[in-house]
């Protein structure tokens, strides 16, 4: 009998949620808004967050097989961070990919080869499981899509933003206890 808990469907829903807020995002904005440096983000870009993002997901997706991943090893693409069109494709490849998941594909065990800082030689390897590996992908697309969230209330407050993206469900299930008649 497998100790481990069947992968969730709560946190299938809750990637492919936050797969379509940034979609949505994705087709509010200009290429041109896409792509923009701006001082919000430290000189970074929508995009240049949505592809960090993304390549989460995808060194998930595309090393889980093997038995062992490193975020530090991905892909970059940059036409991910300039071309909305390709980050709408990766989004869709996402989203099937995560459709396709069976609850005990959660169970998969896994190294992570990880460094916890800049000058570290060599990572070193912690065992995971895929379950553990898409939350720290979802928990990390949230944190990008708080950033992206304030920096574009600024940026260009006149656009319109999912209701809830980029904030922590936590925060949400408070808000809808604490003010229930404003929700």
């Amino acid at each position: 009998m497998n100790p481990l808990p069947p992968l969730s469907p709560d946190l299938i829903a809750g990637s492919i949620q936050q797969l379509q807020w940034v979609l949505q995002l994705l087709k509010n904005l200009s290429d041109k808004e896409y792509a923009q440096s701006l001082v919000l983000l430290n000189g970074a870009s929508v995009g240049g967050h949505i592809r960090h993002s993304l390549e989460a997901y995808q060194t998930l997706v595309g090393q889980a097989h093997k038995g062992r991943i490193s975020y530090d090893s991905r892909k970059r693409n940059p036409q991910l961070e300039s071309d909305r069109q390709t980050a709408i494709d990766h989004l869709r490849y996402l989203q099937i990919w995560l459709e396709g998941l069976s609850p005990t594909d959660g169970h998969l065990l896994l190294e992570a080869d990880v460094k916890v800082h800049a000058g570290e030689p060599q990572p070193f390897a912690v065992g995971t499981t895929l379950a553990r590996e898409l939350l720290y992908c979802h928990d990390h697309l949230l944190h990008h899509l708080a950033l992206l969230r304030v920096a574009l209330q600024v940026q260009w407050p006149l656009k319109e933003l999912p209701e809830e993206m980029g904030i922590a469900p936590s925060t949400l299930r408070f808000r809808l206890q604490s003010h229930p008649a404003q929700n």
